[in-house]
């Protein structure tokens, strides 16, 4: 918070992310992050942790509210790993390993699938699915 307080300009909605504060020099084995909009070139001091959790995994900056979702995919791929995005597909998968991903933000609650969200596989599908695959 201190770091967003000295470094933020109110006028721009900026901030100068080269900003130090006098208790920097103490710390020691940190890393040091701030969020970045590639649209508007912007930039903050306090980083969100979606984009600052896969910069400290991989070595490598994206964009604010992203996951390293396109390398982790890659990556998944090229060890032999099943990537599936619905339903159907889970249930189709009989060997593993297997990597599912089916809803952009939060998964819908069971009782709201069948109508609104059917390419959701249910708790009990993803529980039966990962048994079989491990049996």
């Amino acid at each position: 918070m201190a770091r967003w307080w000295a470094s933020y300009d109110r006028e721009t909605r900026t901030a100068d992310t080269n900003t130090w504060l006098n208790v920097d020099e103490l710390a020691s084995g940190r890393v040091r992050t701030y969020w970045g909009d590639v649209s508007t070139g912007r930039v903050g001091p306090i980083a969100d942790s979606a984009p600052s959790g896969t910069a400290f995994a991989t070595g490598h900056r994206t964009h604010d509210n992203f996951i390293g979702v396109e390398n982790l995919f890659d990556t998944l791929e090229a060890r032999g790993v099943v990537v599936v995005s619905t339903r159907e597909e889970m249930l189709a998968v009989t060997e593993g390993p297997l990597w599912g991903l089916s809803a952009p933000v939060a998964r819908a609650y069971d009782i709201d699938k069948p109508l609104n969200h059917p390419y959701q596989p249910t708790l009990a599908e993803m529980t039966s699915t990962a048994i079989n695959i491990l049996s």
